[in-house]
């Protein structure tokens, strides 16, 4: 009884934000739509869609959607609400994707979960092809089995005895519901056949291109699967003007998204974040006004060539991200303005297929001039002290204790990167206190230069029964070197280039070849140029891209692929499908084995089997079986310390397998 008060409860909510005639009208039905949550005749679809509200299945099922094809339906003379939702159930396991090294016996991973979607729609207006609102609620409940904290807090930080302290993240021991997708549309426009000219705005998934530019990932759960776009566990907020300039040929498409809002409350702007920050005009170190993080695109969709057999769309696109106050080494230590332009193409000609998305970036990152001494918490001697981190007594090796007198000289010395590594002197007099020889930063600026293009196709050996497909993809690459920022000029430090391609919310893993391997289940790949000297004797952790010495993003990689589609007509009626897999893959910029030489590019090559099957209409199943063999550059590198164990050069094992329930 709880579950149909609690549905009720959600359809009062979604209707009391639509304009409507009054309540009463929604009541009162016509003879045809009396029966209330009454399953169609259609086969019944699950909906998740990318570019409208009823347009474009989320899953790779069918994407030709009948608006009937709902479990429940309630219509009324211009109300109608609908509700769908499905029940996937997924086994995952893999060994040596992190480390690849059979010795690391705690290199392998096992989940069982379970995730139940519900969508409720609501749509306002005389004509259901073109509703004058529609409104969509979608939301989510998933766990691991026998894994009791599904959800985790962020890290904290505390100050005792003078020092930080971080407390560190807890979890919640209960699943729990939470909100994936929330937007309303309102059409501008009365065509009969579809809105034209519409306004959407709420949390809902936009991407540009294939996603690469900009991907829909705005929260992501965990390892991709057999659908990486049904592991997004929530959809950036932003809104959208669609406008059909031509109609059925030329879309305009303009995008924002406010990404991060620290300025929502006055305990927020008085936070004080910048009191190692060396050029602050922030009053006390507060964090101040106008810190906010935000995406604005604009986007064309041009049909080209839409003849019956042959068909050419294509979609330029440009953007700019404006990121504030990001973590480069420490939190809110760099600004970072990041804008692209870029290029999808789609093209069919009877069986033959062929794609292609490119972009090309620019922009700067800021990273600001940082005191990098910090207090801590030192055992000395069995006595709790309080310590300076990048401050020593009289030699490199002790560090300073924060006496009165110790802090009233740090306070009082000159902060700026020329005195790394010379003794703290207060009025002409030895303290006995010397800097680190990295203690402060720089200001540096840091320019983007980033580019990536990928390209498949395919062709029918056998109509509708065999494909062969091909993929080839380059993006750019960068790999941090070690700069001792000391002897660099002003020049030198203010026009740095980062040649690496920037992906912003993407977890791209292909399209007509599906990457289940390198691009899905995390096999690590170097982020520095010298992966045997540590980042903390560098100093240049990877995070401008928002990773770390490792990363599994789409940056500084290449590859190319083959793969066959199978798609039997003995079995058309299941939609069966099976799809071996081989991609070669290296790195356009390899990192350094010693000073003067250099590692091999090649990273080595990723064979899968992907397959799918409709066991009953409302019933399917897939699923992939994959393995990574390493290449020379893993097997020059194998035996590293990692911080999670050792690297090898071992093969890699996954295996997801998926069955679906949709209602």
């Amino acid at each position: 009884m709880k579950f149909f008060q609690t549905k009720s409860l959600i359809a009062l909510i979604l209707l009391s934000a639509i304009p409507t005639a009054s309540f009463a009208d929604f009541l009162t039905t016509t003879e045809s739509s009396k029966q209330l949550l009454t399953a169609s005749n259609e086969p019944i679809k699950y909906i998740d869609d990318l570019e409208g509200v009823l347009e474009e299945d989320d899953d790779n099922s069918s994407a030709t959607v009948n608006k009937d094809s709902f479990l429940g339906t309630t219509q009324a003379s211009k109300q109608i609400f609908k509700t769908s939702g499905k029940i996937v159930k997924e086994v995952f396991a893999n060994r040596n994707m992190a480390y690849l090294n059979n010795a690391n016996a705690l290199d392998r991973a096992f989940r069982l979960r379970t995730t139940a979607d519900g969508i409720f729609l609501a749509s306002y207006g005389d004509n259901q092809k073109n509703p004058m609102v529609d409104a969509k609620l979608a939301l989510r409940f998933r766990y691991d089995v026998g894994t009791p904290a599904l959800i985790a807090t962020a890290p904290s930080s505390i100050s005792f005895a003078g020092a930080s302290v971080t407390v560190p993240s807890s979890s919640i021991q209960k699943s729990v519901l939470w909100l994936r997708e929330l937007f309303v549309k309102i059409s501008l426009d009365k065509n009969p056949d579809k809105s034209l000219h519409f306004l959407k705005f709420g949390s809902f998934p936009y991407e540009l291109g294939r996603g690469i530019s900009l991907g829909a990932a705005y929260n992501s759960g965990g390892f991709l699967g057999l659908d990486p776009r049904f592991a997004i566990d929530q959809f950036a907020p932003g809104g959208l003007l669609h406008t059909d300039i031509v109609q059925d040929s030329l879309v305009g498409e303009v995008y924002y998204s406010l990404l991060n809002n620290p300025n929502s409350s006055v305990k927020e702007n008085s936070e004080i974040i910048r009191l190692n920050d060396l050029n602050s005009t922030s009053e006390k170190g507060t964090r101040g006004l106008n810190t906010q993080s935000w995406f604005l695109s604009g986007a064309l969709k041009w049909k080209a060539l839409n003849l019956e057999d042959t068909k050419l769309n294509v979609d330029p696109y440009a953007y700019m991200y404006v990121a504030r106050d990001q973590n480069l080494e420490f939190y809110a230590d760099s600004d970072s303005q990041l804008c692209a332009i870029g290029t999808a193409l789609e093209y069919q000609h009877g069986g033959f297929e062929w794609a292609f998305d490119t972009a090309f970036q620019g922009g700067t990152t800021k990273v600001k001039a940082w005191d990098r001494n910090y207090t801590s918490i030192e055992n000395v001697n069995g006595v709790v002290t309080v310590a300076y981190t990048k401050v020593y007594q009289g030699d490199t090796t002790t560090k300073a204790v924060a006496t009165d007198a110790n802090q009233t000289f740090v306070k009082n010395s000159e902060k700026v990167y020329t005195q790394n590594g010379k003794q703290i002197v207060n009025d002409g007099t030895d303290t006995g206190l010397w800097n680190a020889i990295d203690r402060f930063r720089p200001q540096q600026e840091i320019f983007y230069h980033g580019y990536f293009f990928v390209t498949d196709m395919s062709y029918e050996l056998i109509p509708k029964q065999l494909k062969i497909c091909a993929d080839i993809g380059y993006s750019s690459g960068h790999l941090d070197e070690f700069n001792n920022v000391n002897n660099m000029t002003q020049e030198e430090l203010m026009h740095q280039n980062f040649n690496g391609f920037v992906p912003v919310q993407s977890i791209y893993s292909g399209k007509r070849i599906q990457h289940l391997v390198m691009l899905n289940t995390g096999v690590p790949r170097f982020t520095v140029q010298y992966p045997k000297v540590s980042a903390e004797a560098q100093h240049v952790q990877s995070r401008v891209m928002g990773v770390g010495t490792l990363t599994d993003k789409f940056t500084n990689i290449a590859y190319t692929g083959l793969a066959l589609e199978c798609t039997p007509l003995k079995f058309a009626d299941q939609k069966a499908m099976i799809k071996p897999v081989a991609l070669y893959y290296w790195m356009p910029d390899a990192p350094n084995l010693s000073e003067d030489v250099i590692a091999s590019h090649a990273l080595g090559t990723a064979l899968s089997i992907e397959f799918m099957a409709t066991i009953k209409e409302c019933l399917d199943m897939g699923g992939y079986v994959g393995w990574m063999v390493p290449g020379p550059q893993y097997k020059q590198f194998s035996g590293l310390q990692l911080k999670g164990g050792k690297l090898g050069s071992d093969v890699a094992y996954v295996l997801n397998f998926t069955m679906t329930y949709k209602f």
